[in-house]
């Protein structure tokens, strides 16, 4: 499987995909949060109050918290056959 970085644009010339507002926002929270990390803040303050006992961020895998078996099956565009392919969880990996 290859990825390729899509070649740059002028800025606002074309619409483009990116998660950058939910790194700022994360940040931001564990400002606001006196530092706490945002994988405890989701979960003291948005999930447990909710009750989503199941729900966590995909990052607290690498402390062995959740099931990952049952994670939400993810996609990727292989660009050569023009097809989703399903990725497997399993190729996740944390640096730790």
């Amino acid at each position: 499987m290859e990825f390729k970085e899509a070649a740059p644009t002028s800025f606002r010339n074309r619409w483009r995909y990116n998660n950058i507002m939910y790194l700022l926002a994360g940040c931001v929270a564990e400002r606001l949060g006196g530092g706490q990390p945002l994988e405890r803040l989701m979960s003291h303050r948005l999930f447990r109050p909710l009750g989503m006992n199941d729900s966590y961020l995909i990052s607290e895998m690498k402390d062995g918290v959740g099931n990952d078996t049952r994670l939400a099956t993810m996609y990727f565009w292989n660009a050569t056959t023009e097809r989703h392919e399903r990725l497997s969880n399993r190729i996740l990996r944390f640096n730790t």
